[in-house]
């Protein structure tokens, strides 16, 4: 089971920081809309990702989703920044501010890991945070900052 902190800084590159949450129960036709994580089985940042953009596609004319975790609200994710309507939109940049490279990855893949250690005295919230995006790996996790050996890989 994941509490809410450890959901918002798995998503948290995915969410305006600074959006209002709006009020009122968002419906099928509103142009804000809810997505529920469950808490004890939530998606991987990629998967929801692609989910969100594909529900964006879906959906041309909304403008928010707001991600809930049962009862509680995580955040906003708003089309603007997935931008699903352009070809490259949806991909991770990895980088604030980066711009994703034109057309498909021939080459390349980029590859998110994070550490899987369950208490680390280094990190807010006990569990350990450390993250890293991999595009030109040599095949090997990269090592936790932290000292907790070699990190996961989430798809």
């Amino acid at each position: 089971m994941h509490t809410n902190d450890e959901l918002h800084a798995r998503y948290a590159e995915l969410m305006d920081q600074h959006a209002d949450i709006p009020d009122g129960a968002p419906d099928e036709g509103a142009a804000v809309t809810a997505l529920v994580v469950a808490p004890d089985d939530p998606p991987t940042r990629t998967a929801l990702r692609t989910r969100l953009t594909d529900l964006f596609r879906r959906r041309p004319g909304l403008r928010a989703v707001i991600l809930t975790a049962g009862e509680d609200t995580l955040g906003v994710v708003h089309r603007d920044t997935l931008r699903p309507d352009e070809p490259d939109g949806g991909r991770m940049t990895g980088v604030e501010g980066a711009q994703p490279m034109p057309g498909l990855p021939v080459r390349a893949r980029a590859r998110y890991f994070a550490c899987t250690e369950a208490e680390c005295s280094q990190c807010t919230g006990g569990r350990c945070t450390a993250a890293e995006f991999v595009l030109f790996g040599d095949g090997r996790p990269p090592q936790c900052p932290h000292g907790h050996g070699p990190m996961a890989e989430e798809e």
